[in-house]
């Protein structure tokens, strides 16, 4: 992706899949960009945030006049992977997960959180750390709600 003069533009896609790790293989397809759209043109690259992207980054900067800089979502996420470590907080996002587990394997449940709480409980994803978060903080919201119709 490119972006230049309010516009993004669609430049190349390529699958490095096999070859992800190789910081040599990474350096080469950012300098044929540079390379591409013109050293004078490229102010800043965004890339993730593996070990070999970081060493391809760096070897852009020493031979190009950019910037680079790892994707920050990816950063937040690490982040929030460090902090689901940490016992207490595993604990509480394992039993987030079961409760909300539980809501949606009972129809009932189900049925009675959406019309107390208007709404859906965000569910946790499988692929972003961030998300096991998200749902916490959607429990957390609709837990009055909630508690108020299952004790009444």
């Amino acid at each position: 992706m490119v972006y230049c003069k309010g516009h993004t533009i669609f430049l190349k896609s390529v699958d490095p899949s096999d070859k992800i790790k190789d910081h040599q293989y990474i350096y080469g397809l950012l300098k044929y960009v540079v390379n591409e759209v013109g050293e004078k043109n490229v102010v800043q690259i965004f890339t993730d945030n593996g070990s070999a992207f970081v060493k391809a980054g760096k070897k852009l900067m020493k031979k190009y006049s950019l910037f680079w800089t790892p994707c920050a979502a990816h950063c937040i996420d690490l982040i929030f992977e460090d902090i689901g470590k940490k016992d207490i907080v595993a604990c509480v996002i394992y039993d987030a997960r079961a409760v909300i587990k539980i809501i949606y394997n009972h129809r009932w449940l189900l049925s009675q959180m959406r019309e107390v709480c208007k709404g859906e409980i965000v569910r946790p994803g499988a692929t972003r750390f961030a998300t096991n978060h998200i749902p916490l903080d959607s429990l957390l919201k609709k837990k009055d709600k909630f508690e108020t119709s299952i004790y009444q």
